[in-house]
């Protein structure tokens, strides 16, 4: 017979050996995959590499849900999530659950400007674009060559991302070392002006393509019409030149 506290002892043995499966801020269920960017954003982060695998091997009948809370980050991890957000397969729906700062609001504003993804904002969220943070250690002879190399590398980071967000004074101000807070409801309108300008590009675009199909037809028609016409006219003029051969023949008989 085994007396209660053995096999209390017994359980806890067997919990010891079979360790709960360690926590990775990446969930997958029923189609549904949950990611939680918390921290520091960084390749060291648990749910890192969990994540990218996630974008990276979902379908097109897949939902990743990001959830952000963080102050940001490394620069080169944060493109590379970028990087499978953007040619991930599945449906992304990215949400600012608290502080979203520096590389965090490059992720967000990048994933919002795509046409895969659904978002949502906390009201209570706190959001900062700043300049990019770093340094150098070399010979003073290259020191300046390795300096403007980066910043033209920060521009072309931030306009890539910003450009249709900020204005060219904001993005001017924050490459000159400006920090730029966003509220909540400013950064949602944002997002949708960038997207209403590009739905009504791709409404005129279609207008063009439209249009040119349509003249494309009309000069097709009148082509063929004066095709038909001349064809006819030769037709006729062709017969008028048989009649009179045989008119003369008629006369010299």
């Amino acid at each position: 017979m085994i007396h209660v506290n053995e096999e209390i002892e017994s359980i806890k043995d067997k919990k010891k050996e079979t360790p709960a499966q360690e926590w990775t801020g990446v969930t997958f269920k029923d189609g549904t995959y949950r990611a939680y960017i918390t921290g520091e954003i960084s390749e060291e982060a648990k749910w890192y590499y969990p994540l990218l695998e996630a974008l990276y091997n979902a379908t097109d009948k897949d939902t990743v849900h990001i959830l952000i809370n963080s102050g940001g980050g490394v620069v080169d991890a944060t493109n590379a999530i970028m990087h499978a957000i953007g040619v991930s397969k599945a449906k992304i729906n990215i949400n600012i659950t608290g502080s979203c700062a520096s590389a965090a609001a490059q992720i967000f504003f990048f994933a919002t400007k795509l046409e895969n993804t659904d978002y949502c904002v906390s009201m209570l969220s706190r959001i900062l674009i700043h300049p990019f943070t770093g340094g150098t250690w070399q010979r003073f002879d290259a020191l300046k060559e390795r300096v403007d190399g980066m910043l033209e590398w920060q521009e072309r980071n931030l306009r890539a991302i910003y450009e249709d967000i900020l204005t060219e004074e904001e993005i001017q101000s924050i490459l000159k070392g400006k920090e730029f807070y966003l509220n909540p409801e400013d950064a949602v309108s944002r997002i949708q002006a960038f997207h209403e300008a590009l739905n009504q590009q791709k409404e005129k675009k279609q207008h063009d393509k439209d249009k040119h199909r349509r003249d494309l037809e009309e000069l097709t028609a009148e082509a063929l019409a004066f095709y038909l016409a001349e064809k006819k006219a030769k037709a006729k003029a062709k017969t008028n030149v048989t009649r009179k051969t045989k008119e003369v023949k008629d006369e010299n008989r």
